[in-house]
């Protein structure tokens, strides 16, 4: 399952990433709300809180015009020294906070027009904690649910007007 976490080796995070299509909006169409729902069906360990726990999950606003992420390639691995910052376009904010499981939203509309301004045909979003890791050597993770989860798979909820 996709998960947002530290490792029990020091100095690495697991990260998740999400690609959403933008082709199903009407040309001319002007946006009235765009959310981000994930449902967290599983917390390892204690990640959320003050230091030394992970914090909360953040969703960063990434450009991946380069790549091709796709819904189904969740994972983005990467270092706290190297954070891929040159794809970072903008943090949106925080989607988890707490342990309790279930779904989960925050809005991205910002963000969703700031792609459609720049002409891209998807958007793309990544999970991630506040904090790389805590070197406690305990794994501590929020677990998502995937693509295949059906009502439960992560997913962009756009609302719109037509001219």
């Amino acid at each position: 399952a996709p998960n947002v976490s530290d490792t029990v080796t020091a100095g690495f995070a697991w990260k998740v990433g999400l690609g959403f299509p933008l082709a199903a909006v009407p040309a001319g169409a002007t946006l009235t709300a765009a959310d981000l729902k994930v449902n967290q069906f599983k917390v390892v360990g204690a990640p959320y809180g003050a230091a030394p726990a992970l914090g909360a999950v953040k969703v960063d606003h990434i450009n991946y015009a380069q790549a091709t992420l796709e819904l189904a390639k969740f994972f983005v691995y990467d270092t706290p020294n190297a954070p891929n910052a040159d794809i970072l376009l903008s943090t949106v904010g925080d989607i988890s906070t707490t342990a309790p499981l279930g779904e989960r939203t925050l809005s991205v509309l910002a963000a969703i027009n700031a792609d459609r301004t720049a002409v891209r045909t998807r958007s793309t979003f990544r999970l991630r904690f506040d904090r790389p890791g805590n070197a406690n050597g305990l794994r501590d993770a929020a677990e998502f649910d995937g693509p295949n989860a059906g009502a439960n798979a992560p997913r962009l909820v756009l609302k719109y007007q037509l001219p």
